[in-house]
């Protein structure tokens, strides 16, 4: 079985490109050592995360992203186990929001803001908020899947 989490935070300033890309790398690198396969999406101070891998391994690369300063608010979405990993080519994947249709455009950004509106402990425990994250998650698969398959 293979661990996953999927988190939502907000960046305490914005990212330029390059330290994007410089995080990215430095993702990479650290997974690719530890096992770790996910996708990183970011837009307008928002990160969408998703981590597959190894449950200690997992844990212990989420503390660190919990506690890393360049974020703040970070609220687990989902937690738990599935059959495969479901971004397995990347060690970090970026998906970029321009890339995704306004409809969903809009999903990320309401998904992002959620916690604007209740608290952590409201979030965590609403069944529609896991519903939703569930959903959003459910549709970034199947483009990536989509994407994946047209690149081979």
């Amino acid at each position: 079985m293979i661990h996953n989490i999927v988190y939502i935070s907000a960046a305490v300033r914005p990212f330029t490109r390059d330290e994007l890309a410089k995080l990215l790398k430095e993702c990479r690198t650290n997974n690719e050592k530890e096992g770790i396969t996910g996708l990183l999406m970011y837009h307008d101070q928002q990160f969408f995360q998703v981590l597959e891998g190894p449950a200690n391994k997992l844990e212990s690369i989420y503390k660190k992203i919990s506690c890393d300063q360049r974020h703040r608010g970070v609220l687990t979405l989902q937690e738990g186990q599935s059959e495969q990993r479901h971004f397995s080519q990347w060690e970090m994947g970026l998906a970029e929001i321009s890339n995704f249709s306004d409809a969903f455009q809009g999903q990320f950004v309401n998904l992002c803001k959620l916690h604007e509106h209740k608290s952590f402990e409201e979030l965590n425990s609403d069944p529609i908020v896991s519903i939703f994250a569930r959903t959003f998650l459910e549709d970034i698969r199947e483009f990536c899947s989509l994407l994946e398959t047209s690149l081979k």
